[in-house]
């Protein structure tokens, strides 16, 4: 089975302690599609939730793809969260592993990539240029540390374990192709005095054997064995000396000596801020019909209670309601955007400005795509009984307009409610009466929690998610099957413009939000001030 090796499915490490030799690593993230290229085609990928499965025989963990193995991961501590799986990986003793972890601490390594066998599509699915490919199911067996890798989201922790002799590892592993790692020499507290003392000695044998030869005139210069070693010594000199007092400076102010001072620019492109979609991660996403620019589904929303009721008299007619079943549609609808970009600035550009520009549409894509779906279902939610003042409610308060809001759910859907989004306002309310109140352990006896630490939040047993994209005071309850987003996409497509030397460039999609059930979107009121 072919295994899949590339920095376009890396993550992020979120923490590491070298203290414990643990580092702690995001494995990727839900239903985010990235740009990948295996040497054919360009397409775009994407893990859907709980597709990622570890490898029986264990999983490796090397210093690069193809490179030492310098631990493995721990399957006991793999958990899902809501952006994506994390798991624990075991460092080993040795010097490279030591030298990751200091390049780790240091911000030199800041993400992993994993190595994977893809099941759900299978290794041999062979995608269209620009196609998404969802992953439903694959097996990782290996880690690999990564620079700058396209799907970086963060190192989570890093530790070192105190070496015992359960978790020690007395040797390096290393790849048939490696060179071994040179031995360490240590010196001691006791040599190093012993050279320090035979160095004084030196010196001051040196002094008397100077101060007893007979004084000699010499030029100023004579006692300088070479050109740059005099110049040297005038740059240590005072301005007082006879030897340094007509020198002329030269320094680099004012523009001084540009022509041997050019300027040096960082590779990486900053402020390509990771755009995730909470809305549509929430609701859930799916695939458009293959044609058609109109998505139709049936639906139903009589009173059951007046369908069916008892025969008080035998031979007598029973109830009998018509069953009305509804048809409901929505449009699809496009979303793009592109340049004409000079085939100068494709060409002679440093950092590479087509890579900064792929990312940077894509994340805008992405802001795009959420604000339309958040607005659409700001527009069908219904409010609930429960009401909720941020200004002066606690989290008792909070968790009872949740509770009541899931109860509606529930009657709307025949499930309650599986989340809670909440607009950027709403969400610092409640985090902060999370943090004021608890200690985020995983159970508690409380209405809720919060964590600035991981912006992790918790009202009557649901997690908040932070929804930037809704409007301010919103805070909506619901669950997968009141509401859908369909797409088809990003797509990038490009063709020459030959007449004005350049390339149109483009990133587009297709999408259609679907109301299912709208009265399984609940909105909880926020009481006035």
């Amino acid at each position: 089975m072919r295994t899949y090796k590339r920095a376009t499915e890396a993550a992020t490490i979120v923490h590491a302690d070298s203290d414990t030799r643990r580092v702690t690593v995001s494995l990727c993230r839900w239903d985010d599609p990235r740009q990948v290229n295996d040497g054919g085609e360009s397409y775009f990928e994407k893990f859907a939730r709980g597709s990622i499965a570890l490898d029986d025989t264990g999983v490796h963990v090397l210093d690069q793809h193809h490179g030492h193995l310098i631990g493995r991961a721990d399957p006991d501590t793999l958990r899902d969260t809501p952006d994506g799986p994390v798991i624990e990986l075991i460092m080993s003793n040795s010097s490279l592993a030591r030298d990751t972890l200091a390049d780790i601490e240091t911000g030199v390594v800041n993400a992993v990539s994993m190595e994977f066998a893809p099941i759900d599509p299978p290794a041999d699915f062979l995608p269209a240029e620009g196609e998404t490919v969802t992953r439903n199911a694959a097996v990782v067996s290996g880690i690999a540390f990564a620079f700058r890798p396209a799907h970086a989201t963060q190192i989570l922790a890093t530790r070192e374990q105190t070496p015992t002799p359960e978790n020690t590892m007395t040797e390096e592993i290393q790849t048939p192709n490696s060179n071994p790692a040179p031995e360490v020499a240590y010196v001691t507290a006791e040599a190093l005095e012993r050279s320090t003392a035979a160095l004084r000695d030196d010196f001051e044998r040196s002094m008397l054997e100077r101060s007893a030869a007979p004084a000699a005139a010499q030029h100023p210069a004579s006692e300088f064995r070479s050109l740059g070693e005099y110049t040297a010594a005038m740059y240590r000199s005072d301005t007082s000396d006879p030897l340094s007092s007509a020198l002329a400076d030269q320094t680099t102010e004012d523009g001084a000596n540009a022509g041997v001072m050019p300027p040096s620019w960082l590779q990486e492109v900053q402020g390509i801020l990771q755009q995730s979609r909470p809305v549509i991660s929430s609701i859930g996403s799916g695939a458009l019909p293959p044609s058609g620019l109109e998505i139709n589904w049936p639906s139903f929303d009589g009173d059951l209670s007046t369908l069916v009721g008892e025969q008080l008299v035998q031979k007598t007619s029973i109830t009998s309601v018509p069953v009305d079943i509804k048809k409901n549609s929505t449009d699809v609808r496009t979303f793009a955007g592109g340049s004409d970009v000079a085939n100068q600035l494709i060409a002679r550009s440093s950092p590479d400005f087509m890579n900064a520009y792929m990312q940077i549409m894509l994340n805008a894509w992405a802001h795009c795509t959420e604000s339309v779906c958040a607005t659409e279902l700001e527009a069908i939610a219904t409010d609930s009984d429960g009401v909720f003042d941020p200004a002066t409610g606690s989290m008792e308060d909070a968790a009872e307009a949740v509770f009541t809001a899931s109860v509606a759910v529930e009657t709307a859907t025949g499930a309650p409610a599986s989340f809670l989004l909440a607009s950027s306002d709403m969400f610092v309310t409640l985090g902060g009466l999370g943090v004021a109140t608890s200690t985020p352990y995983s159970v508690q006896n409380v209405a809720g929690h919060g964590a600035a630490s991981t912006l992790s939040v918790s009202v009557a047993g649901l997690n908040l998610v932070h929804a930037p994209a809704l409007s301010d005071g919103t805070l909506i309850a619901s669950n997968s099957s009141a509401a859908s987003w369909w797409e088809d996409g990003p797509f990038t497509i490009s063709a020459e413009d030959v007449e004005k030397l350049g390339r149109d460039v483009a990133v587009y999609s297709y999408g259609a939000f679907g109301a299912l059930i709208p009265a399984g979107v609940v909105s909880i009121p926020a009481a006035a001030a």
